[in-house]
């Protein structure tokens, strides 16, 4: 699927007294089927640096805390 990263966002805090950081990518997502997403996407922890820019793309939908969620599994560079 192409993922259009519009910018990533760096978040951190404390929770339950444990340190947290994330990598939140705002993006345009286009299905394979000409479906349209628009929405923030939490990154992986060991994905190399995500810059905007236009990418394909794979994609986990999971539960959490009752809000249905999606975190990016790979991304690569689309090549111009």
């Amino acid at each position: 699927m192409k993922v259009q990263v519009v910018s990533v966002a760096h978040r951190n805090g404390v929770k339950n007294g444990k340190e947290w950081a994330m990598d939140v990518a705002k993006c345009v997502v286009h299905g394979d089927d000409g479906s349209i997403g628009v929405g923030s996407i939490i990154l992986p922890k060991d994905h190399p640096k995500v810059i905007a820019g236009n990418y394909t793309g794979t994609l986990t939908c999971s539960d959490r805390d009752g809000d249905i969620s999606f975190r990016i599994n790979a991304l690569s560079p689309v090549k111009a």
